[in-house]
């Protein structure tokens, strides 16, 4: 397998109803979503940030020795952002992220087909705010509180 760049082959939706198989959403369950992913020069994705595990891992010293080993303790999924160019005309993901949102985001890192690989995280839009720039493209930011995900999934057919 060869290394390769997200770029061009992600694809990102979000859809206002939970798959009926959460780690095997269907075509039709993933069309009837919103493409986060955006179109060039208009409304688009431009960053992702978050949306991965952060293990807690817990020290363990004891009176014994003075070695101190660990365990794994609770795994938390911190907040996450999903950042966007601003369009004039296309509000379609805008429209759809607003403050108080729930719903899921799906992540096809291998793009949108059947028996690709895909991550299901149930959020919350915590906020959605502009990010004013002088002599910049105009972006705003979806701040999300995203639940336990059911990773390791497969679209279906």
């Amino acid at each position: 397998m060869a290394r390769y760049v997200l770029d061009g082959r992600i694809q990102v939706a979000f859809l206002t109803t939970e798959p009926a198989a959460p780690t095997a959403p269907t075509q039709a369950e993933i069309n009837a979503g919103v493409d986060l992913i955006g179109t060039s020069q208009a409304e688009a994705l431009e960053n992702i940030d978050g949306f991965v595990v952060e293990p807690n891992i817990i020290q363990t010293p004891d009176y014994a020795s003075t070695q101190v080993g660990t365990v794994t303790g609770d795994q938390t999924y911190p907040q996450s952002t999903l950042s966007f160019y601003a369009d004039t005309t296309v509000t379609t993901i805008f429209d759809a992220l607003i403050d108080g949102t729930t719903g899921y985001v799906l992540f096809m890192y291998d793009g949108q087909a059947a028996s690709s690989a895909v991550d299901t995280f149930p959020i919350t839009v915590s906020s959605r705010v502009r990010r004013p720039a002088r002599n910049a493209a105009h972006i705003y930011d979806v701040n999300i509180a995203p639940g336990v995900p059911w990773l390791n999934g497969t679209q279906a057919a």
